[in-house]
């Protein structure tokens, strides 16, 4: 294999003020439908995202960002989300864990018509309570979001069950919408495998393929946007 001429190195920071430049879910959507031109590979190892702009090619592009650990499995998540509510305004039950509000909630909110509604249902301590009730409401973009440890409230009309992690029981059908769509992710996330080998609606598991797409063409991306902007450092060889 030959070496690279040139390493490209991006941190944090300048790896975010990208992304911002970016709507990385439609990139994810995109590179999903395909096909499209062939993105340089790209290999990920913790924080560290290695992008070679060509196969043996003259520069190796170093993003150094805990956002492109999880983003494409969010972006991936969110697109699928999208495709399955169809411009419905749907009540979304989203079970999940601590990376819930901070990953997948933004790219989530992102694609959702205004006057959706989010429930996430995550495992820990109860959240601040508020004014009624033991859950905590708030507005993101035009979403409003819920945060609650019980699962049935989660799911209760819903008309899209995402499952990040997998849940602690099993869920009961009865409790979302007649007709809900499942969006299921734990066998990208957790080493347990899809949890749910049947469900009565609609369904799509992510597959570690799609998250392996994603993260070639965000991080295709961001090397593209860091050439554009003249953003990064060139470390000496």
């Amino acid at each position: 294999m030959r070496l690279a001429d040139a390493i490209l190195y991006l941190d944090d920071r300048s790896t975010g003020l990208l992304l911002g430049r970016m709507d990385p879910v439609r990139t994810v959507a995109r590179a999903l439908a395909g096909p499209t031109p062939e993105a340089p590979p790209a290999c990920r190892t913790g924080d560290l995202t290695v992008v070679s702009a060509a196969p043996a090619g003259p520069v190796v592009c170093l993003v150094s960002s805990p956002d492109l650990r999880w983003l494409p499995l969010a972006c991936v998540v969110a697109a699928l989300a999208r495709a399955l509510v169809r411009r419905r305004i749907p009540l979304v039950g989203l079970l999940g864990d601590a990376r819930c509000e901070a990953v997948y909630l933004r790219p989530l909110a992102a694609v959702l018509p205004p006057g959706s509604q989010v429930t996430i249902c995550r495992p820990g301590p109860a959240p601040a309570a508020a004014p009624g009730g033991p859950d905590v409401t708030r507005r993101r973009g035009g979403v409003d979001v819920t945060v609650t440890r019980a699962v049935p409230e989660a799911l209760r009309g819903a008309d899209l069950v995402i499952v990040t992690t997998v849940p602690p029981d099993a869920l009961d059908p009865a409790w979302p919408a007649t007709g809900a769509a499942l969006l299921d992710a734990t066998g990208v996330t957790t080493a347990a495998g899809p949890a749910f080998p049947t469900w009565p609606g609609l369904s799509h598991r992510v597959t570690r393929a799609e998250v392996e797409i994603a993260t070639n063409a965000l991080a295709a991306e961001v090397y593209r946007e860091a050439k554009e902007a003249r953003v990064g450092r060139w470390l000496p060889r």
